[in-house]
Protein backbone atom coordinates (compact mmCIF):
# COMPACT_ATOMS: atom_id res chain seq x y z
CA UNK A 1 0.00 0.00 0.00
CA UNK A 2 1.18 3.50 -0.93
CA UNK A 3 2.00 6.23 1.97
CA UNK A 4 1.27 9.79 1.59
CA UNK A 5 1.58 12.86 2.94
CA UNK A 6 -0.78 15.80 2.84
CA UNK A 7 0.95 19.45 3.16
CA UNK A 8 -1.10 21.74 4.33
CA UNK A 9 0.65 25.22 3.32
CA UNK A 10 -0.34 29.14 3.49
CA UNK A 11 0.14 32.33 5.39
CA UNK A 12 0.89 32.45 8.92
CA UNK A 13 -2.72 31.80 10.92
CA UNK A 14 -4.74 30.82 8.12
CA UNK A 15 -5.96 27.43 10.11
CA UNK A 16 -2.96 25.07 8.36
CA UNK A 17 -2.45 23.12 12.15
CA UNK A 18 -6.11 23.52 13.83
CA UNK A 19 -7.12 21.66 9.75
CA UNK A 20 -4.37 19.01 10.57
CA UNK A 21 -5.27 18.33 13.71
CA UNK A 22 -8.83 17.84 13.31
CA UNK A 23 -7.82 15.64 10.84
CA UNK A 24 -5.16 13.61 11.71
CA UNK A 25 -6.44 10.98 14.32
CA UNK A 26 -9.35 9.92 12.13
CA UNK A 27 -6.69 8.71 9.01
CA UNK A 28 -4.09 7.83 11.47
CA UNK A 29 -1.85 10.57 10.29
CA UNK A 30 1.35 11.35 11.76
CA UNK A 31 1.32 15.03 12.23
CA UNK A 32 4.22 17.50 11.92
CA UNK A 33 4.11 20.81 12.56
CA UNK A 34 6.34 23.52 11.60
CA UNK A 35 6.03 25.62 15.32
CA UNK A 36 6.67 22.19 16.81
CA UNK A 37 9.75 21.62 14.55
CA UNK A 38 10.80 24.35 14.83
CA UNK A 39 11.00 24.60 18.95
CA UNK A 40 13.00 21.56 19.02
CA UNK A 41 15.77 22.28 16.25
CA UNK A 42 16.08 26.04 17.21
CA UNK A 43 14.95 26.76 20.84
CA UNK A 44 15.14 30.19 19.97
CA UNK A 45 13.79 30.73 16.62
CA UNK A 46 14.76 34.16 14.77
CA UNK A 47 12.67 32.98 12.02
CA UNK A 48 15.80 34.13 9.35
CA UNK A 49 15.94 32.03 6.19
CA UNK A 50 18.38 29.92 7.48
CA UNK A 51 16.80 28.57 10.29
CA UNK A 52 13.49 28.47 8.20
CA UNK A 53 15.60 26.15 5.79
CA UNK A 54 16.77 24.24 8.39
CA UNK A 55 13.84 23.60 9.73
CA UNK A 56 11.61 22.65 6.01
CA UNK A 57 14.84 20.37 5.63
CA UNK A 58 14.47 18.59 8.56
CA UNK A 59 10.28 18.41 7.68
CA UNK A 60 10.99 17.01 4.43
CA UNK A 61 13.76 14.35 6.06
CA UNK A 62 11.48 13.25 9.03
CA UNK A 63 8.62 12.68 6.56
CA UNK A 64 10.77 11.21 4.23
CA UNK A 65 11.69 8.26 6.75
CA UNK A 66 8.20 8.17 7.92
CA UNK A 67 6.80 7.78 4.79
CA UNK A 68 9.72 4.84 3.92
CA UNK A 69 8.24 3.04 7.08
CA UNK A 70 4.85 3.16 5.58
CA UNK A 71 3.44 5.62 7.40
CA UNK A 72 0.85 8.64 6.14
CA UNK A 73 1.63 12.01 7.08
CA UNK A 74 0.25 15.49 7.72
CA UNK A 75 2.32 18.27 7.60
CA UNK A 76 0.98 21.81 8.51
CA UNK A 77 3.79 24.51 7.50
CA UNK A 78 3.82 27.49 5.47
CA UNK A 79 6.43 26.86 2.61
CA UNK A 80 6.26 29.76 1.66
CA UNK A 81 9.17 30.03 -1.31
CA UNK A 82 8.65 27.48 -4.41
CA UNK A 83 12.32 26.50 -3.67
CA UNK A 84 11.01 24.29 -0.39
CA UNK A 85 7.84 22.98 -2.16
CA UNK A 86 10.37 21.93 -4.90
CA UNK A 87 12.55 19.88 -2.38
CA UNK A 88 9.47 18.37 -0.98
CA UNK A 89 8.00 17.51 -4.28
CA UNK A 90 11.63 15.93 -5.04
CA UNK A 91 12.07 13.99 -1.57
CA UNK A 92 8.44 12.74 -1.57
CA UNK A 93 5.93 10.12 -3.29
CA UNK A 94 2.20 10.67 -3.38
CA UNK A 95 2.48 14.62 -1.77
CA UNK A 96 -0.58 16.41 -1.74
CA UNK A 97 -0.30 20.10 -2.00
CA UNK A 98 -3.35 21.89 -0.24
CA UNK A 99 -3.30 25.81 -0.08
CA UNK A 100 -4.87 26.91 3.25
CA UNK A 101 -5.99 30.35 1.64
CA UNK A 102 -7.04 33.13 3.68
CA UNK A 103 -6.44 36.88 3.22
CA UNK A 104 -3.69 38.47 5.59
CA UNK A 105 -6.52 40.72 7.44
CA UNK A 106 -8.37 37.54 9.48
CA UNK A 107 -4.81 36.02 9.54
CA UNK A 108 -3.81 38.98 11.24
CA UNK A 109 -7.16 38.46 13.31
CA UNK A 110 -6.52 34.63 14.27
CA UNK A 111 -2.61 35.21 15.32
CA UNK A 112 -2.39 34.04 18.82
CA UNK A 113 1.58 33.32 18.43
CA UNK A 114 1.53 37.62 17.74
CA UNK A 115 3.62 36.96 14.40
CA UNK A 116 2.28 40.12 12.92
CA UNK A 117 2.24 42.03 15.83
CA UNK A 118 6.19 41.68 16.52
CA UNK A 119 6.52 42.07 12.33
CA UNK A 120 4.65 45.03 12.90
CA UNK A 121 6.79 46.12 15.63
CA UNK A 122 10.13 45.22 13.61
CA UNK A 123 10.67 42.92 16.34
CA UNK A 124 10.43 40.19 13.20
CA UNK A 125 11.57 41.13 10.09
CA UNK A 126 11.39 37.39 8.41
CA UNK A 127 7.49 36.78 8.78
CA UNK A 128 6.39 35.44 5.45
CA UNK A 129 3.36 37.13 4.53
CA UNK A 130 4.02 39.17 1.70
CA UNK A 131 1.92 37.72 -1.10
CA UNK A 132 3.43 40.16 -4.21
CA UNK A 133 0.61 41.46 -6.17
CA UNK A 134 -2.33 40.47 -3.80
CA UNK A 135 -1.22 42.01 -0.14
CA UNK A 136 1.03 45.16 -1.50
CA UNK A 137 -0.85 47.84 -0.32
CA UNK A 138 -1.58 46.41 3.21
CA UNK A 139 1.55 45.23 3.42
CA UNK A 140 3.14 48.96 2.89
CA UNK A 141 0.89 50.52 5.04
CA UNK A 142 1.20 47.98 8.37
CA UNK A 143 4.71 46.93 7.88
CA UNK A 144 8.16 48.20 7.58
CA UNK A 145 10.29 44.52 6.19
CA UNK A 146 8.80 41.00 6.01
CA UNK A 147 9.39 38.14 3.64
CA UNK A 148 7.47 36.99 0.68
CA UNK A 149 5.13 34.26 0.70
CA UNK A 150 5.22 33.07 -3.10
CA UNK A 151 2.03 32.59 -4.18
CA UNK A 152 1.53 28.80 -5.38
CA UNK A 153 0.91 27.94 -9.23
CA UNK A 154 0.79 23.98 -8.37
CA UNK A 155 -1.32 23.01 -5.75
CA UNK A 156 -3.55 19.78 -5.46
CA UNK A 157 -6.69 21.25 -3.33
CA UNK A 158 -7.67 24.95 -1.79
CA UNK A 159 -9.45 25.17 1.42
CA UNK A 160 -10.23 28.76 1.92
CA UNK A 161 -10.76 29.28 5.53
CA UNK A 162 -12.19 32.95 5.20
CA UNK A 163 -15.21 31.17 3.92
CA UNK A 164 -16.01 28.52 5.05
CA UNK A 165 -15.58 27.94 8.85
CA UNK A 166 -14.06 25.32 10.65
CA UNK A 167 -16.47 22.67 10.43
CA UNK A 168 -16.97 23.31 6.85
CA UNK A 169 -13.01 23.63 6.39
CA UNK A 170 -12.58 20.40 8.48
CA UNK A 171 -15.30 18.69 6.32
CA UNK A 172 -13.58 19.22 3.30
CA UNK A 173 -10.15 18.64 3.97
CA UNK A 174 -11.72 15.35 5.62
CA UNK A 175 -13.36 14.32 2.60
CA UNK A 176 -10.59 15.23 0.09
CA UNK A 177 -8.03 12.79 2.13
CA UNK A 178 -11.15 10.07 2.24
CA UNK A 179 -11.19 10.48 -1.11
CA UNK A 180 -6.88 9.83 -1.79
CA UNK A 181 -6.47 7.82 1.05
CA UNK A 182 -9.27 5.04 -0.72
CA UNK A 183 -8.45 5.65 -3.95
CA UNK A 184 -4.96 4.59 -3.31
Amino acid sequence: MKTHTFWLMGLPSSGKTTLASAVRDEFELTHLDSDEMRKFLTPSPMFAQGEREFVYRGIIYTCHQLNKNGINVIISATANLEKYRDLASEMLTNLKWIHIECPIEICEKRDDKKLYVKSREGLFTTVPIKIIGQNDEHISKHYKEVDVFEYPEKVDFSINTATLGLIESTNVLREYIKKILTVN
